[in-house]
């Protein structure tokens, strides 16, 4: 009979430790997954992605190989490739203050090499034109638009883009942007020259 007892005590034991056990893990795992939706909605809140603030026309965007129907506020990926038709054009916010805005023009492709504003930002223009009004880069920051032919850079200002042909056409509209060129290998080159305001390079 004391036998019995004592191993029901210890079966009772048994259970109410893995019974606290099971509850301790649940509260971790909660906590963590509360940590982590936390710092995601921080994160989201605190980081400027670029999403589409207006478009009209055919406006067409591929993402890792697949059609995307582009929509106002859809958030854009890095690598995204934007296409537009005749006529066509999309502007892409970089903040929700609308101080870092981007427009594509029609019969344009261009390329998002960045999907937000940091240090280096960067969008390839193989084809068309785009216009920039970037006033909210931080001190150190560098916005470029590449293109097959040129490399167009902005410390903060307003600048557009334009290629005709092998020719591409830089035209500054607030402040002053640095312009370089390619060598035959497609490398940036060291030297650049400075725009004055509303100059055409």
């Amino acid at each position: 009979m004391l036998s019995q007892t004592q191993d029901h005590k210890e079966l009772l034991f048994a259970r109410d430790w893995v019974a606290c056990n099971y509850r301790l893990i649940f509260t971790l795992v909660f906590a963590l997954f509360a940590v982590f939706l936390s710092v995601n909605s921080l994160y989201n809140f605190t980081q400027d992605h670029a999403r589409i603030l207006r478009l009209s026309g055919n406006v067409s965007i591929e993402r890792a190989g697949d059609k995307v129907m582009p929509v106002v506020g859809m958030v854009l990926n890095p690598r995204d490739k934007i296409k537009t038709g005749p006529g066509a054009f999309i502007e892409v916010a970089y903040d929700d203050t609308l101080k870092d805005v981007i427009r594509i023009g029609g019969r344009s492709k261009a390329v998002l090499e960045s999907a937000m504003i940091e240090k280096q930002t960067s969008i390839f223009l193989e084809q068309g034109n785009i216009l920039l009004k970037l006033e909210k880069l931080e001190k150190g920051s560098t916005f470029k638009v590449r293109t097959p032919t040129a490399i167009a850079g902005v410390r903060g200002t307003s600048f557009g883009v334009r290629l005709r042909g092998k020719e591409a056409i830089i035209s500054d509209y607030d402040s002053r942007i640095f312009v370089k060129g390619l060598t035959r290998n497609f490398v940036e080159t060291d030297d650049e020259l400075l725009l004055n305001q509303g100059w055409r390079v």
